[in-house]
């Protein structure tokens, strides 16, 4: 058995490990709600993102949103304050993409998460393609690209009175009833 081509791959698969470990470790989760709309015509959805893993001092994560499918784009929640989020809306006359960009403010270590959200305009049916990303490092080199799949999340369930309150309406009701009877007498 020759033992030197063997260590070639070996090899390759360590400098993988230590080149792009951080940029292979960083997770990225969205579900869609659709919100109710405001304007008739206008299709208004939510996208609930989950982000987690290492990342270095500096580095970080574009989310391109294509202007072909989202407008009006803003944050409705913010990342974590370990994270500085800058949005570049959609631009549909200049056919120009919106960009949500994460970046590290301090090195994030593998147990790190955060939760953010951004609504917009769906502008193209309720279906919803895999979204690109790319992580950069301090320098802005793209050091790993990807798509993440969007799930349809269902929507929150319409609150119903708990049984106490309705028994509380009912026995005020009553009570109320009852002196309003009294005072005719």
């Amino acid at each position: 058995m020759n033992y030197h081509n063997l260590w070639l791959p070996i090899r390759v698969a360590l400098a993988s490990v230590f080149l792009c470990g951080a940029a292979q470790a960083v997770t990225l989760s969205a579900t869609a709600f659709d919100l109710p709309d405001v304007v008739a015509g206008q299709d208004l959805w939510q996208l609930d993102y989950s982000l987690g893993g290492p990342l270095a001092a500096f580095n970080g994560v574009n989310l391109t949103f294509p202007f072909a499918d989202f407008d009006a784009l803003t944050m409705v929640t913010a990342p974590g304050v370990d994270l500085l989020s800058t949005l570049s809306p959609t631009d549909a006359p200049s056919s120009t993409d919106g960009v949500l960009t994460l970046t590290a403010q301090a090195a994030l270590n593998s147990a790190y998460a955060t939760n953010f959200s951004a609504s917009f305009t769906k502008l193209t049916g309720n279906a919803f393609g895999p979204q690109s990303f790319e992580v950069f490092d301090e320098t802005f080199a793209v050091i790993g690209t990807g798509t993440l799949a969007v799930t349809i999340g269902s929507p929150p369930p319409v609150p119903e009175p708990s049984k106490a309150a309705l028994l509380l309406l009912g026995a005020v009701a009553v009570a109320g009833a009852q002196w309003r009877r009294s005072r005719v007498v």
